[in-house]
This record gives C-alpha cells, structure tokens and sequence, in this order.
C-alpha cells in the first residue's frame, strides 16, 4: 500500500482502519503524542475536525489534516502574517490547501506546526527534502479538505461516509 486516504465519521478509527486493511489493528500513541497501529506495521496519521475523521496510511512516513472550509478574515492575516507563499484575500480554499498542507508536513516529520513550517514555501505540490519528494495530496469530501503529506503522488480516498467533490 502506497498511500490511503480514509475520510469517516468519527467513532472507532481502529475499525475502520482494520476494514481497510483486512486485519484487526488498534490505533495507539507514543510519549510523544504520534499515533501508529498496534499489530501492524503501516504508519498512519490521524487528524479530525467536527465530527469527520481522516486517516491516512502507507508503507512510509505520513501526515494528514482535515479542515472545514469557511471564509473569515482573520485567515488572510494568518497567511499574510505567517505563510511562506501569498494567498489571495477571499480566496478560501487557497488558505486553506496552505494551512493543511502546513499541518500535515508537520506530522510527516513528527514536529506538528512550528514556526519554521508556517514560514515555508508550500505553494508547489511537492516539496524536495532531504528524504526524498514530499507530495501534497488534497481531496474535498462535503465542506472539508483534507490534505495528506506523503512520498507518493496520489493516494485512494476510501469513503466510509461522505462524498468526494469535484474540483
């Protein structure tokens, strides 16, 4: 498995992960707060806004964030403020693809959002690091956005309630 995108309602993350991979594993965190699947050896990434839950899992280091989208003012001073690349007064879904796209490489590297990741260039879809190419994968489910930070350039989004929409 490359990369897989699970967007559910929240609920039992460890089922529906154990539904997507055939096998019974159970989410858990380490001291540091990052989760990983007890007996199994994908790593996974866990983010939830309101009552949706995105997961993301694949054989290398991932990151994933969902946010609801919603227009208010005070994202474009963030961005203005913070953000490495210019997003666009009104533009929502722009600020949003930036922040999430923040959040998600924060958790691929397991630093969560620090002040150097705010300040970068995420405007691109993908990223050269030393690790290799990082690649932004968005997908719109509802009103939501989730944006998952990974070494492959696409991944499947199994639905487990939702639809996906088209951009």
């Amino acid at each position: 498995m490359e990369l897989c995108i699970i967007c559910t309602r929240e609920g039992n993350v460890s089922a529906a992960i154990s539904q997507v991979l055939g096998k019974k594993v159970n989410t858990d965190k380490t001291t540091k707060g990052i989760p990983f699947l007890r007996g199994d050896d994908h790593c996974v990434s866990l983010s939830h806004k309101d009552s949706r839950m995105a997961v993301a899992l694949s054989d290398r280091k991932v990151g994933v964030d969902i946010e609801r989208i919603e227009d208010r003012d005070s994202h474009y001073r963030i961005a203005a403020t913070y953000f490495g690349e210019t997003v666009p007064d009104g533009d929502c879904i722009a600020f949003f693809r930036a922040w999430t796209r923040r959040e998600a490489y924060g958790k691929l590297l397991g630093v969560g959002l620090t002040p150097q990741i705010m300040r970068l260039d995420l405007g691109a879809d993908s990223l050269d690091t030393p690790e290799g190419r990082v690649y932004f994968v968005e997908k719109r489910v509802d009103e939501y956005m989730i944006t998952t930070a990974s070494y492959y350039p696409d991944g499947e989004l199994i639905l487990i309630g939702g639809r996906e929409n088209e951009e």
